[in-house]
């Protein structure tokens, strides 16, 4: 907390102590004025033993005179508070004495006359009558009481953050439009039959977009979360529910406005459940999105970070979409993997929601054959010649038990959901002196160092006006040396302890006394940190100077200063905090009536100073001008900057493990679990299909890799927004070295998940033999860069994870249903048919599945032919032969008179020759995605030129 803030609190603690509330306070770095505002001081060292227990005292003068008889002397201007840490040998520095404080203690009367007042308590509790005994509650209100003001309490927050709910709103609303406009006013054809299932299928993306919405929240205030539990004001139990209870209004809203534009345009409820019906698939949606919610706390409450919680999105999205029965059949054919439809709740939604739709709807079929696997054709059924009636064998189905079934209770998920972490604002400092001088920058100081330190111009006739000043906490202090390079640092020593703090501030000394100008600013120094610098440059609000010139020893120059202004600073007070009080620059009123700003523009000091400047300036226009040469933005070549900047990412790569092992953790497991799937495949009708899915499932890593870079790359933007003042290296390095360093990572996870698709699977049994599989290494590697450039590319557009987890669910889906595998690729005149030209992973499925069934030879189980009976005295070849020639596939009795079996492919290649595809044309599609991938690096680079999101 700032100053100010933090004086605010004490008193409030203060006030209660004064009513006889005890309390006990832990203060990091108090000032005098706060440690004096306490009784008593519990001082603990290293292992928790007791050092000191007893008075302050007014004035500290009860514990000063404590460390004074014991050998440690505490000047009087000196903060009682962070001297007796150093005494003790809290720091780095070794201990006053030679004797243990805990010794001291144990043998001082202090603590003997301690011991004696607990005693004289413990025996005056012994003597009180026991009062009757009661059952306590670890909380001091019931649980419905603590349920209803947590979720009040969520309402609310909710109501203040209207982007929250608003982006989900929007997204839910285009998906819904987008949907509607695919699938305009379905009619009841077999192709408008599975465009229906398509177009409930996308209800499955609702889940994800929660998902990613909710657990960057969770995680983000999971350190708020920690801090309210501690304090027994509610309990988690209710924090969840309410959590949960506080999503469901928004829920609603979202699955309204999703099932009004999805039921209407579609002409939804045409069949025996009618419009009703459709209040049914309202409830299943709703149910979805609460879901998600619960979903995504689960998923928030156990991921130790943002990139670890991502990683779980693109997975379970395919994979729950992928067993719920539409895209992948149900079948019983023995593989292992048939128990995830019984295990996956979308099964139960999908199932519910198409038995609704498709309950008693007459379908009318415009095929010339039924050639569907397992059906047969009834001629004895009156029907035109040109309809062939379908008959699928089924269970004896009843709608209200099936959806009694389908729909059960929403599991609520134990999950936390805290308050926005609280950031304080940068001061305006930098900007104004980046506006004044482009070469300026700034070094970061955290608990274990300088993280960033680059060189500047800045010469010692700047104006000193230049510096602004946002809050009564901020010194802006200055060590101006004989040298025309400066280095500007911010040390926020509020994350620093003291010790830390000297640390720094001695390294800063050392590098002045080398002759290095440095301007810093610090978070509310303590007395020897303020005495270390030469000189001060105090700003008021709205960046006016109070006082720019020497500190002196023991702050007498800016002690006099003021004092000689009427504020006169007391000898035990620290200057630093002093002055700011006497310039009004908290909620306290400043000392006297005239401005400070005019007090020191109507000083000798201002006087002198300007004298000064002048003296500098009438020097350098004697000085010889230098020829003139031609300067650059950058100290360095393009190159060099490239190969430096790549450089370091490799190296911050290296050492971060988690960010590369976890992504390969999830490519390998894929991978296996795929080829788990879809084992040792074989040449039947299924089996082919199967391959087409097994090869769909590499759309997955490009999800998987821009969930898990985008993180990334938005928080190295704000290192090179950082960086970027200082004109170290381009924007257009940033980007392409961003890209580069992921490289080689998606090499070796390209080469895993190969090889546990491959070989397992059984790939090429087709003509191009097992060599064409290195083509298909060589696509797997190019959908991982695609991957990469694409996170890169929202990372670069987005100003936020949060906001750049909205892109990921959406993106996903479609690119995944237009490449041609969920979704037909027909011409049947729908405004999305250019969709297919236009999604890059077209490219890449058609470009795998040419190669893996270029020449495969198919032959169709038994329960794999579509079964029709010739005309009498024809056998099935003289009936049936001439539609094979045309249509392709074969006819497997073809002398047999009746119960002709017909396999709908007898090679690989006419399964894609009907979709546009070629063998042929593989390389160019390759090429085409290259260019795609060239689309994506160009877009980062631009977007990384002229959005970054600067926001201090």
């Amino acid at each position: 907390m700032a100053g100010q803030s933090a004086w605010n609190v004490v008193r409030l603690l203060r006030k209660l102590a004064d009513q006889g509330q005890a309390i006990l306070c832990t203060i990091h770095q108090p000032s005098a004025l706060l440690f004096e505002s306490f009784d008593r001081l519990l001082l603990l060292e290293r292992g928790g033993e007791t050092v000191y227990f007893g008075d302050i005292g007014k004035d500290s003068h009860v514990i000063r005179n404590y460390f004074a008889a014991n050998g440690a002397f505490c000047p009087a201007n000196v903060n009682p508070a962070e001297y007796m840490l150093e005494a003790i040998g809290a720091g780095t520095t070794p201990r006053v004495g030679d004797r243990d404080w805990k010794d001291i203690w144990l043998d001082s009367p202090e603590c003997e006359s301690l011991r004696s007042k607990i005693a004289q308590i413990n025996n005056e509790a012994l003597t009180r009558p026991v009062a009757e005994k009661t059952k306590l509650s670890t909380y001091a209100t019931p649980f419905m009481y603590q349920l209803r003001t947590v979720t009040a309490r969520n309402y609310l927050a909710l109501w203040r953050s209207p982007d929250y709910l608003f982006s989900r709103l929007f997204v839910c609303s285009f998906i819904s439009f987008f949907v509607s406009l695919s699938f305009l006013q379905l009619g009841i054809s077999l192709r408008d039959l599975q465009f229906r299932v398509f177009s409930l299928f996308w209800v499955t993306i609702l889940p994800a977009i929660i998902m990613a919405q909710i657990e960057p929240m969770f995680i983000s205030n999971r350190r708020t979360f920690i801090r309210e539990a501690s304090s027994r004001i509610y309990s988690p139990y209710v924090f969840a529910i309410a959590q949960t209870l506080s999503e469901i209004p928004g829920s609603i809203v979202c699955a309204i406005v999703y099932w009004v534009l999805m039921v209407y345009p579609m002409h939804f409820g045409q069949g025996a459940a009618g419009l009703n019906g459709t209040g049914f698939q309202l409830l299943m949606t709703l149910t979805m999105m609460i879901f998600g919610v619960t979903l995504g706390q689960l998923i928030g409450a156990i991921s130790p970070s943002v990139q670890v919680a991502a990683l779980y999105n693109p997975f379970l999205t395919l994979v729950l979409g992928t067993f719920c029965g539409v895209t992948l059949p149900h079948v019983n054919n023995g593989f292992w993997w048939t128990w995830l439809y019984q295990l996956v709740p979308y099964t139960r939604t999908i199932a519910a929601m198409v038995s609704t739709e498709l309950f008693g709807l007459k379908v009318r079929c415009k095929s010339v054959a039924a050639l569907l696997a397992g059906s047969f054709a009834r001629l004895g059924l009156a029907a035109p010649a040109d309809q062939w009636l379908v008959s699928i064998h089924k269970r004896p189905f009843s709608l209200p038990n099936y959806l009694r079934r389908r729909f059960g209770i929403v599991l609520v998920a134990t999950g936390t959901h805290l308050n926005p972490p609280i950031t304080g604002d940068k001061n305006t400092l930098l900007t104004k002196f980046q506006n004044f001088h482009p070469r300026l920058t700034r070094a970061d100081f955290a608990a274990g160092g300088i993280s960033n330190a680059s060189g500047l111009n800045a010469a010692l006739n700047e104006r000193e006006r230049v510096c602004a000043h946002l809050g009564r906490s901020i010194v802006y202090i200055a060590v101006c040396a004989l040298s025309s390079l400066g280095l500007l640092t911010t040390a926020y020593n509020r994350i620093m302890a003291g010790q830390s703090a000297w640390n720094v501030v001695r390294l800063l000394r050392k590098l002045a006394d080398q002759g290095q100008a440095i301007l810093c600013t610090i978070h509310q120094p303590s007395a020897l940190l303020f005495e270390s610098f030469d000189r001060l440059l105090l700003l008021e609000r709205g960046g006016e100077t109070v006082y720019f010139g020497d500190i002196g020893k023991d702050s007498h120059v800016i002690r006099n200063y003021f004092a000689a202004n009427g504020a006169f600073c007391p000898a035990n007070v620290n200057p630093a905090e002093y002055m700011l009080e006497a310039i009004g620059a908290g909620t306290t009123p400043r000392v006297g009536d005239r401005d400070w700003k005019d007090i020191w523009l109507d000083s000798p000091e201002c006087e002198s100073l300007r004298s000064k400047i002048a003296q500098i300036n009438n020097e350098a226009l004697t000085r010889p001008v230098a020829e003139k040469t031609k300067l650059s933005t950058y100290a360095t070549p393009f190159m060099y900057q490239l190969r430096t900047v790549t450089a370091r990412n490799y190296l911050a790569l290296w050492r971060s493990p988690d960010y590369l092992f976890s992504r390969l953790f999830v490519c390998s497991f894929i991978s296996f679990f795929v080829s788990l799937s879809f084992l040792q495949l074989g040449i039947s009708l299924r089996d082919l299909q199967f391959r087409v899915f097994s090869l769909f499932w590499v759309t997955i890593l490009p999800a998987i890799i821009m969930a898990q870079i985008e993180p990334m790359f938005i928080s190295n933007r704000r290192t090179f927004i950082r960086e970027a003042s200082s004109r170290i290296y381009s924007p257009y390095v940033f980007a392409i070295a961003q890209t580069l360093s992921e490289i080689p990572g998606s090499i070796v996870c390209a080469i895993v998940y190969w090889v546990l698709m491959v070989y397992p699977m059984h790939f090429g049994q087709g003509a191009a033999g097992l060599n064409g599989t290195g083509f298909q290494l060589l696509m797997t590697l190019t959908m991982m860069i695609f991957g990469v450039t694409l996170g890169q590319l929202i990372g670069a557009i987005s100003p936020s994870v949060q906001v750049a987890a909205l892109y990921n669910p959406f993106l996903t889906l479609v690119l995944g249903t237009f490449c041609g595998v969920t979704l037909p690729h027909v011409n049947n005149g729908f405004w999305w048919t250019w969709l297919y030209q236009l999604v890059p992973y077209t490219r890449t499925i058609a470009a795998m599945v040419s190669t893996e069934l270029f020449g495969l030879k198919v032959r169709c189980k038994s329960d794999e032919f579509a079964t029709f009976n010739p005309p009498t005295n024809m056998t099935c070849g003289q009936w049936g032969q001439a539609f094979v020639n045309i249509t392709g596939g074969y006819i497997d009795n073809l002398d047999a008179t009746s119960n002709c079996k017909y396999c709908s492919y007898a090679v690989g290649d006419e399964f894609y020759t009907p979709l546009g595809i070629s063998f042929s044309e593989r390389w160019r599609d390759f090429g085409i995605f290259l260019a795609y991938i060239a689309f994506n690096m160009a877009a980062t680079v631009i977007a990384s030129r002229y959005l970054r999101y600067a926001k201090r």
